[in-house]
């Protein structure tokens, strides 16, 4: 079951930027390779540290590590989305 858990944890940031990179004119401030580095980043992190698990006892491990993976990992892709879009419109004002 720890390999289902690290396996559902190195896998999410790479779905959850698919979309992205399927349409890329959609985000013109950052770059592919910035993408699939901060994917990497997420995926290696999640797979050494696998958090527990937000609904711990309620629910089963491999829905529990979906849920969780998947919030935590769309917080970190936001805030990185954001703080490059900011920065983008920084440097170009």
């Amino acid at each position: 079951m720890d390999f289902i858990v690290k396996v559902i944890w190195a896998a999410t940031p790479f779905a959850l930027i698919v979309p992205f990179l399927l349409k890329l004119q959609i985000l013109q401030w950052v770059s592919q390779k910035w993408l699939l580095v901060f994917s990497f980043v997420l995926s290696s992190l999640g797979v050494v540290l696998s958090p527990e698990m937000l609904c711990a006892g309620t629910c089963s491990v491999i829905t529990g590590s979906i849920i969780t993976s998947v919030s935590i990992n769309a917080v970190f892709l936001s805030a990185f989305l954001l703080f490059s879009y900011k920065k983008h419109k920084v440097k170009s004002t």
